[in-house]
């Protein structure tokens, strides 16, 4: 599936816009684009599955509106640069409220497209007038470098959120961590502790059991190795010949 085509709203998130509050960066670059075309206006739009999100403006407060209504989301989706002398003269926005008066009366619109390194296009850095004109070739091309730079913007803050993202993790790995060993430690104490006493008292019933006449003379480990002697054959727990040898040795 093209990049363009995947859940826009998972793609965004990755760049935080619910919470992107004031960008001054981007606000510099909108307002940089509108002084070298030489109009009022300039934006960084943002285009989810069902909004436009202007997180930067200049001539303009920053608002939400619908994707539906929304410019911009005509030009993520065009492969070439939008540039529009007179919007009411192009059916692909002669509709628009932003061109209509319901919403704005938008004359002159351009706009370079947003691509992130993903290939993912995420918006625009567009400028619009309410009177026609057109771009000449220098700046047309000041306003695709500056988009470029928008998006030079937006990748430090996605990549910023992944660092603090794995920070996070790697804390809260290492106080489960901590946790874990803590829990073992006091386990083994515990183990430790239980075992002391038995042991304790099957040492004492031995040293007891050693002084009892039944036991007393009774032949020890070393007596039991003198008597049967070194093994006359190399043999392993399982060989038949060494039980052999050894029982003979002991007859």
């Amino acid at each position: 599936m093209p990049v363009d085509q995947r859940d826009r709203d998972s793609v965004l998130a990755e760049y935080g816009i619910e919470n992107l509050g004031r960008q001054p960066d981007l606000e510099a670059l909108a307002e940089l684009a509108a002084q070298v075309c030489g109009v009022p206006h300039g934006a960084v739009n943002l285009i989810s599955e069902h909004f436009q999100h202007q997180v930067a403006a200049v001539g303009i407060s920053p608002s939400v509106c619908s994707r539906e209504d929304s410019m911009c989301a005509v030009s993520i989706v065009t492969s070439e640069p939008v540039e529009v002398r007179d919007a009411r003269e192009d059916p692909r926005f002669a509709a628009n409220p932003f061109v209509t008066g319901r919403i704005a009366s938008v004359r002159f619109y351009a706009a370079s497209r947003l691509r992130a390194p993903s290939g993912a296009v995420l918006g625009t850095l567009c400028v619009f007038d309410d009177v026609p004109r057109r771009l000449d070739r220098r700046q047309r091309h000041s306003l695709d470098l500056l988009a470029h730079q928008a998006v030079d913007v937006l990748e430090l803050r996605r990549s910023s959120r992944t660092l603090a993202r794995t920070v996070e993790e790697l804390t809260a790995a290492r106080a489960e961590l901590l946790r874990s060993n803590s829990e073992l430690a006091d386990f083994a104490g515990r183990v430790s502790h239980d075992l002391r006493n038995p042991l304790a008292g099957i040492v004492g019933f031995l040293e007891l059991l050693s002084d009892h006449p039944a036991v007393l003379g009774a032949p020890t480990a070393d007596d039991w190795s003198s008597a049967v002697g070194p093994p006359r054959t190399a043999c392993t727990p399982w060989s038949t010949n060494c039980w052999t040898t050894r029982s003979s040795a002991g007859s």
